[in-house]
C-alpha cells in the first residue's frame, strides 16, 4: 500500500539515529590521530631545540677542558722554561766563580812560592840547619796559604815543600800543626817506579788528613804524629817504619796491599776469631791438644787440634783422621758480618769481596784441603755457596764477591784423608792414625774493596 509523504518524512530520522554512532567513532578518531599529531609535532619542536642545546653544552665543556689543558701545558712550559733559565743562569755563575776562584788559587800559589823561593834565596836559609825565626816565618806564610787554597792547591803546595826538603822528618821540619789538608791527593799508578813515588820521610806531624790519598805511594820512615787519618787511603803503599803515634788510624778507608810498619802485608781486620794457633793457651811439641780459643765447631770432635810443627810455629793440625770410621775432618764458624758492609752496599754503589789468605801443608800427599764460605741472610736461609781447592802448600790466597744482601757467613775448613780411599772398609774400625798429616795455620777472612781485590790479584797472577 502506498505511503503518504508525511509517512516518509518521518522515516528520514531513523535512519540518521541508525548512522550516528559510525559517524562518532571516526570523528573521535580523527580527532585522536590530530591529538598524537600534534604531540609529535610539539614533541619534534622540543626535542630538536634540546639536542641542539646538549650539543652546545657538551662542545663548550670539551672546549674549555681544551683550553685548561692548554693552559696547563702553557704553564708547564713556562715552569720548564724557567727553570732551565735558573739553570743555565746558576752554572754560568758557578761557572764564572769557579774561574774567578782559580784565578785567585792560582795567584794565591803562585804569590807563595815566590815568597818562599825570595826568602830562601835572600837569607841562604837551608832546612838542614834549625832556624827558628826563618821557620816561623815559612810557617806562617804556608798556614796563611793554606787556609785559602782549594784540594787541588794544597796537593801542590804539599809537593813544593816535600821537594823543597821543608817537610822531611829529622830533617827541621816546617811545624805544619793544624793545616787543614783534608782529600788531598798524593797517590801514584802501581806501575810508577819506587824512585818516582818516594815520599819517604815526609812529616805531616799534627795535621787533618780526612780522606786524603797516599795510594802507592813510598812512604818509609815517614811522620804522621797525631794527625788524623780518618778514611785516608794507603792502597799499596809502602808504610815501613812509618810513624802513627797518638795518630787517627784504624778508621783508614784502606790499607789492603800496603806494606805496614812490621813489614807485613795490609789487610783489613780478621772476621774470624783467633784464626792463628800460636794463641793457643797449651801447645807441646810431639803432642796434638784441643782448641781452646776462639769459635771454632770441630767435627769430629777430636779430630783437629793444635801442635807444634816445626819447634817454631804452633799449627792448626789434623789428626786421627781414621780412627773409628772418619775419612774427613772440619773446622768450621759462624761469621756476623758488620753492619758497615751490608747497610753501606745497598745505599752505595761500593762493592766489597771476601778476601781469604793461610797457610797450609799436607805432610806425605796424604790429604786435600777445600775451604768452603756459605752466606746467609738474616734468617739463616742460605744465599751463595762459595768453594775453594787448596792444590798445594804454602801460602794461599783466594777471593770471591759478597752478596750485599747476606749477614752472616759461615766459614768452613775441610781436610780429607786420601788413605781412606786405599783402605778396605772391613779393616777400617781397627785403625788409628795419631800422627797430625796437615795443617792450616794464619788463617785470615776479610771484607775487602772488589776493586782492590782484583788489583791484587791480577798483579799477583803476573
Amino acid at each position: 500500500m502506498a505511503q503518504s509523504s508525511h509517512e516518509r518524512i518521518q522515516d528520514i530520522p531513523c535512519r540518521t539515529n541508525v548512522v550516528s554512532p559510525i559517524i562518532e567513532q571516526q570523528n573521535q578518531r580523527r580527532k585522536s590521530f590530530t591529538t598524537r599529531q600534534n604531540i609529535r609535532d610539539v614533541c619534534g619542536l622540543i626535542f630538536i631545540p634540546g639536542m641542539i642545546g646538549i650539543l652546545t653544552i657538551a662542545i663548550a665543556i670539551v672546549q674549555l677542558h681544551i683550553a685548561s689543558r692548554q693552559r696547563q701545558q702553557d704553564l708547564t712550559i713556562a715552569e720548564a722554561n724557567r727553570l732551565n733559565s735558573l739553570m743555565i743562569a746558576n752554572y754560568t755563575r758557578e761557572q764564572d766563580l769557579l774561574i774567578a776562584n782559580t784565578l785567585r788559587w792560582d795567584t794565591i800559589f803562585a804569590g807563595y812560592v815566590d815568597d818562599i823561593s825570595s826568602i830562601i834565596d835572600g837569607s841562604n836559609f837551608s832546612f838542614d840547619t834549625s832556624d827558628y825565626f826563618m821557620s816561623s816565618i815559612i810557617r806562617a806564610k804556608t798556614m796563611t796559604a793554606g787556609r785559602q787554597l782549594d784540594t787541588i792547591r794544597k796537593t801542590y803546595l804539599i809537593q813544593f815543600l816535600y821537594e823543597l826538603k821543608a817537610i822531611l822528618s829529622h830533617h827541621n821540619p816546617i811545624d805544619l800543626t793544624g793545616l787543614e789538608l783534608n782529600n788531598i791527593d798524593l797517590s801514584m799508578s802501581i806501575l810508577t817506579s819506587k824512585q818516582g813515588s818516594s815520599l819517604a820521610g815526609l812529616s805531616l806531624t799534627g795535621v787533618s788528613l780526612i780522606k786524603s790519598s797516599f795510594i802507592a805511594r813510598e812512604l818509609t820512615d815517614a811522620n804522621f804524629t797525631g794527625s788524623n787519618l780518618q778514611g785516608a787511603n794507603f792502597r799499596y803503599a809502602s808504610l815501613h817504619n812509618v810513624s802513627f803515634r797518638m795518630s787517627i788510624f784504624p778508621k783508614a778507608y784502606s790499607i789492603f796491599g800496603a806494606i805496614l810498619p812490621n813489614k807485613t802485608f795490609g789487610i783489613h781486620s780478621n772476621l774470624l776469631k783467633n784464626g792463628n794457633a800460636e794463641e793457643a793457651s797449651v801447645c807441646i811439641d810431639g803432642q796434638v791438644q784441643s782448641i781452646d780459643h776462639g769459635d771454632w765447631n770441630i767435627t769430629p770432635s777430636d779430630s783437629i787440634g793444635v801442635t807444634i810443627i816445626n819447634k817454631t810455629v804452633a799449627e792448626l793440625a789434623a789428626q786421627r783422621w781414621l780412627q773409628f770410621h772418619y775419612k774427613h775432618a772440619s773446622i768450621s764458624q759462624l761469621i756476623d758480618i758488620p753492619k758497615q758492609y751490608h747497610e753501606t752496599t745497598t745505599t752505595t754503589s761500593t762493592s766489597y769481596s771476601w778476601f781469604i789468605s793461610l797457610f797450609c801443608g799436607i805432610f806425605q800427599n796424604q790429604a786435600n784441603i777445600s775451604i768452603t764460605l756459605n752466606e746467609l741472610n738474616s734468617q739463616n736461609q742460605t744465599l751463595s755457596i762459595h768453594n775453594f781447592v787448596l792444590p798445594y802448600q804454602g801460602n794461599w790466597l783466594g777471593y770471591r764477591s759478597y752478596n750485599e744482601n747476606s749477614t752472616y757467613a759461615l766459614f768452613k775448613l775441610e781436610f780429607y784423608n786420601l788413605n781412606f780411599i786405599n783402605t778396605n772398609s772391613s779393616t777400617l774400625n781397627n785403625q788409628t792414625y795419631d800422627d797430625a798429616i796437615a795443617f792450616c795455620d794464619n788463617i785470615h777472612l776479610s771484607l775487602e774493596l772488589s776493586s782492590v781485590v782484583l788489583s791484587v790479584m791480577s798483579i799477583r797472577m803476573l
